[in-house]
C-alpha cells in the first residue's frame, strides 16, 4: 500500500500518523499501528496517548479512514465525535447495537460503521465458545462425571480445575 508511505514512520513501516478529530477539539496526530483492513477502513492500535481527551487511550483499537487531499496527497483520520450520549440502560438489551449492525450491512458507509464501533466500545458482548481441554484434563473431567453416576446434581457447587491450558474457540 504505497499510498500510505508519506504517513509511515521512518523505522516502523506498520506505524502510520493518523489525525484524531472530535467536535470541540483540535485535530491531533498520533501514531497508530496497522492491525487489519476492512472494506472501507483500516484498523489500528493507538500507540501514544493523545494530549486531548478524545475518549480513546494508548493501546486501544481505532478505525481510521483515508481522505484524498486537493493536492492528490492523502491524510489518515478518525472521527471520535460520539453521535449521541449513551447510558448503560441504552445498551443493556443489545437492541441499539443490533440495529446499528443492520443499518451498516444495508449501507456500508463510514458514518454507519462509526455508529457500530461506538456501540461496541461501550457494550458487553458475549461470544459463545467451546472449551478445549488437554486429553489429561478431559479424562479427569469424564471420570468426575462417571463418579457422579446418574446423579449429576451431585456435581453442583463442585470445582474442577484444569492442570493444563484451556483454549476457548468461538462458536460463531
Amino acid at each position: 500500500m504505497g499510498f500510505l508511505d508519506k504517513s509511515r514512520h521512518d523505522f516502523y513501516p506498520d506505524d502510520v500518523m493518523v489525525y484524531l478529530t472530535r467536535e470541540g477539539l483540535n485535530p491531533e496526530g498520533c501514531w497508530v499501528r496497522i492491525i487489519g483492513l476492512g472494506d472501507h477502513f483500516i484498523m489500528g492500535t493507538l500507540l501514544n496517548e493523545p494530549g486531548q481527551d478524545f475518549g480513546y487511550h494508548s493501546g486501544e483499537k481505532v478505525a481510521f479512514f483515508i481522505q484524498k487531499q486537493e493536492d492528490e496527497g492523502i491524510i489518515l483520520y478518525t472521527n471520535m465525535t460520539p453521535s449521541r450520549k449513551l447510558t448503560a440502560e441504552d445498551l443493556e438489551d443489545g437492541t441499539l447495537l443490533k440495529e446499528a449492525v443492520a443499518v451498516f450491512n444495508k449501507e456500508r458507509i463510514e458514518d454507519h460503521f462509526l455508529d457500530v464501533l461506538e456501540f461496541l466500545k461501550d457494550s458487553y458482548v458475549w461470544i459463545p465458545c467451546n472449551a478445549v481441554m488437554s486429553e489429561a484434563d478431559m479424562a479427569r473431567f469424564e471420570q468426575a462425571m462417571k463418579d457422579a453416576g446418574d446423579d449429576l446434581s451431585a456435581l453442583v457447587g463442585e470445582e474442577f480445575t484444569t492442570n493444563d491450558e484451556v483454549r476457548l474457540v468461538p462458536d460463531i
